[in-house]
């Protein structure tokens, strides 16, 4: 039976001000925005595409990347990192690099407090999420390595003349 609704082709999309059914433009979203209210539609190589605002992705830009929608993060990735469609294509992730930690890179490494050093854990380390309390990166330190961020030594740091304390200095 003929619904009287056109069927459109490929990049065919009603068209905004409702005079065509199958005008080449941009999707519209379910909530009757085109690009999903994240984006401009413009035409690149005769076909319309959503160019998305920075933070979202897919073909529609209806893809948040991770910290775009949370007010204390309010942008991709913490700023900190890189968002990238997963292999499914309906959710972005982060590739947050080697110094932060967490879904939208929200969580900073630590890098380590008496040798300066911009490796996650000075490099002595591994950084993971710890949640005791509340949620943070920490360092889980090879020996002989201690502190915060491995940065401390008792034989090298302290010179052998001293341990290391918890919070990476030499007594």
């Amino acid at each position: 039976a003929d619904s009287g609704q056109c069927e459109c082709k490929p990049f065919y999309f009603p068209s905004e001000d409702g005079r065509s059914s199958c005008a080449r433009t941009c999707p519209f979203s379910e909530d009757g925005k085109r690009c999903a209210g994240h984006g401009r539609c413009d035409f690149r190589a005769n076909l319309a595409v959503c160019v998305c605002d920075e933070g979202w992705l897919a073909s529609d830009c209806s893809v948040p990347c991770p910290g775009v929608e949370t007010e204390w993060i309010g942008q991709a990735c913490a700023g900190r990192g890189v968002c990238a469609l997963a292999p499914a294509g309906d959710v972005a992730v982060c590739d947050c690099g080697n110094l932060f930690l967490g879904e939208a890179c929200q969580y900073q490494c630590p890098t380590g407090r008496l040798s300066s050093s911009s490796e996650a854990c000075s490099g002595r380390g591994e950084c993971v999420l710890r949640t005791d309390g509340y949620t943070r990166a920490a360092c889980e330190c090879r020996a002989p390595f201690e502190g915060p961020g491995c940065g401390c030594e008792a034989a090298s740091t302290c010179w052998g003349h001293g341990t290391c304390t918890a919070e990476g200095f030499c007594q």
